[in-house]
């Protein structure tokens, strides 16, 4: 072998290795590339699954959040619904009392009604015929309960329908049935809803 093939064959073997040498450190780079793009995906799929669990458990709440909201709305109106039915069949019965339960009935809400206890009373045109024996009635269960006892009948019937009012000078005390159920319901009313939207112990 002469000169020229020894440094020709000199310089095949250096590239040959120079050669080996890069595709050795291709490989490499190739495999950290390879690793660093599966770590970085990984870390992505992490972070998207926990944010589709994140954006999941937020709409269940929502949900969860509208269905409660919604049962609440439907146990409150069956709640007004019952109280107005009881209501409405409570005033049927208060009107539809005749004789001595009534003349009871309006001694009871008159004596309760009364403030000095020397006001008129006020009866609607159909309870007038009984006006003496409800305010006697009246009179009598103030007397026992240690007040002033000198209420009156009005010979003037009042306008209204059931129940009665009391009038001293121009002071009226509203006791008639609309006017005394109108305050229960808005008292229930506000019990019911407390009861409702109070949060347990």
């Amino acid at each position: 072998m002469n000169g020229i093939e020894k440094i020709t064959a000199r310089i095949r073997a250096d590239a040959a290795d120079e050669a080996s040498r890069m595709q050795e450190d291709a490989v490499r780079r190739c495999s950290g590339v390879i690793e660093e793009g599966r770590r970085q995906a990984e870390q992505q799929t992490a972070a998207r699954l926990a944010q589709g669990e994140k954006e999941a458990q937020e709409q269940k709440n929502r949900l969860l959040k509208a269905a409660d909201m919604n049962a609440r709305k439907q146990i409150l109106q069956a709640k007004q619904d019952l109280v107005a039915e009881a209501f409405d069949r409570a005033e049927d019965r208060l009107r539809t009392l005749s004789g001595a339960e009534r003349t009871d009935l309006l001694s009871r809400l008159a004596a309760r009604a009364a403030v000095s206890g020397k006001e008129a009373v006020v009866l609607d045109e159909e309870d007038l015929p009984a006006g003496q024996a409800v305010v006697d009635g009246a009179n009598a269960l103030l007397s026992q309960a240690g007040r002033t006892a000198q209420l009156t009948l009005s010979p003037e019937p009042g306008r209204f329908s059931g129940g009665l009012m009391l009038r001293e000078g121009q002071i009226f005390v509203n006791g008639t049935i609309e006017a005394l159920l109108r305050q229960a319901k808005e008292e229930l009313s506000a019990s019911v809803a407390a009861g409702l939207f109070s949060d347990p112990a």
